[in-house]
């Protein structure tokens, strides 16, 4: 049986992620990833990894502004928990007036000291556009 005071601190990280991520509050996001942490997908246009840092945040919530009639939501559909290690999946999905785009995060997350911390994401992107 999975320890569940250990799964209310995960989900604690996992949540400052997330709620940061629809506040566009970095400093939040900051809170749970560790600072050499960095994400990793398919770079679409040229079928190669693409590397981007946890610095990702505070950048793109400087320069752009939140689209107007956007919906996001997130949930945690899996947890799975080994001593200090854990993976978490997360499906994200932004509605907007012209798309809907759907990310699945896959999540690695280290307990270092009494904290779990993100330390790497990948990530797939699903976008679907509107009529």
């Amino acid at each position: 049986m999975k320890n569940e005071k250990e799964i209310k601190r995960l989900k604690e990280a996992l949540n400052d992620y997330i709620y940061g991520a629809i506040d566009r509050d970095y400093q939040r996001i900051y809170n749970s990833w560790h600072p050499e942490a960095e994400m990793m997908s398919e770079n679409t246009e040229d079928g190669n990894l693409k590397k981007v840092p946890r610095s990702f945040w505070k950048d793109v919530y400087k320069k752009t502004p939140p689209i107007p009639e956007t919906t996001r939501e997130s949930e945690i559909e899996n947890i799975d928990i080994h001593g200090s290690a854990a993976n978490a999946r997360i499906k994200t999905i932004i509605d907007g007036p012209e798309k809907c785009i759907i990310f699945t995060d896959f999540i690695n997350l280290l307990r270092l000291g009494e904290k779990w911390q993100i330390v790497n994401k990948i990530f797939h992107t699903d976008v679907i556009e509107k009529e």
